[in-house]
């Protein structure tokens, strides 16, 4: 389990640019001599991902979501533009280590905003309701007590607005938006 937690702000160097679709999932096994690269570092925070998966106490939820290819080039099925839809079963180790992570930082980081008193935009459930509020609470599904939406900036404009209040929480200038923006 982590033995703290600590939010900065710096910069980070990118070291290797690891895409989903060339990885394996040598690092849910044991070390091997052929191990690709970063496979130790990924075993480490599978290691992770288990152990705070293990403290929500929340089953995997077994679904499918689909991966989405456009063929610009023609190459493929000769056809400019061509797009290619695949059902991409969930649950792998690699969506298992994404996702166990995120929703770590998700909690963590809107456990320190709603402890600052600063607003946000929380996923709240409740009675199987799941619902956005601008006022934290507990997100039943995911067996945790806070979730904010703020690991995706770049893929999500209310993380983005939440990463600005976040960091106001870091002694970086008065939050973004206050109570009733």
């Amino acid at each position: 389990a982590p033995l703290g937690h600590r939010t900065v702000l710096e910069r980070v160097p990118i070291a290797a640019n690891l895409r989903l679709a060339t990885l394996t999932e040598a690092f849910a096994n044991d070390a091997a001599a052929d191990d690709p690269p970063w496979t130790a570092e990924l075993r480490a925070l599978w290691q992770l991902a288990q152990q705070v998966a293990a403290a929500r106490g929340k089953p995997d939820v077994a679904r499918t979501d689909f991966t989405f290819d456009v063929d610009w080039s023609g190459e493929g099925a000769g056809e400019r533009g061509r797009v290619t839809i695949a059902a991409r079963p969930r649950g792998s180790p690699l969506d298992k280590l994404v996702a166990e992570l995120m929703i770590h930082v998700n909690h963590m980081w809107g456990r320190r905003v709603a402890d600052a008193g600063i607003p946000g935009f929380y996923r709240v459930q409740a009675g199987g309701k799941v619902k956005m509020s601008t006022r934290p609470g507990e997100h039943q599904g995911l067996g945790v007590s806070h979730y904010l939406w703020s690991s995706s900036p770049l893929r999500r404009y209310s993380d983005l607005v939440n990463q600005r209040q976040l960091i106001a929480t870091l002694g970086n200038g008065r939050p973004s938006y206050a109570d009733g923006d």
